[in-house]
């Protein structure tokens, strides 16, 4: 099941979904504890659909910062706290995760990590197109 398929649900129910560390926390209504088991027992989907939704909220942020500053285009996209990765090496320059190329030593000049493109393209999803 998708994880963020399972958050919308959560909040159409009215749950609170968090993750603590490794833990996950459900609150809310007991009507909707069918949902939570649901939930819990799609842990991992649902902790990447957090790292998702998290990413997607900064990326809309940034865009929001963007647009009411007047500019055009779009903004660098990136993660609070992360720093650009140093030149010369395979990492996203939204998060810095690490990126494998199918060659050693190969280097790519800036590159996004699929789950960094995936919160940008929903975070952008229905921007006005110019």
């Amino acid at each position: 099941m998708d994880g963020l398929n399972l958050l919308a649900e959560a909040q159409a129910a009215g749950l609170r979904v968090e993750a603590q560390g490794e833990r996950l926390i459900v609150r809310g209504p007991r009507q909707a504890e069918p949902l939570a088991k649901r939930i819990i027992e799609h842990k991992n989907d649902v902790m990447q659909a957090l790292t998702v939704v998290i990413r997607i909220l900064a990326f809309r942020r940034q865009l929001a910062d963007w647009r009411s500053a007047g500019r055009h285009g779009w903004p660098l996209f990136a993660l609070p706290d992360v720093g650009c990765p140093p030149s010369g090496t395979r990492a996203c320059i939204s998060c810095a995760a690490l990126i494998l190329t199918a060659e050693p030593g190969h280097v790519i000049a800036r590159v996004r990590c699929i789950e960094c493109v995936e919160a940008i393209r929903l975070a952008i999803e229905g921007e006005p197109t110019s």
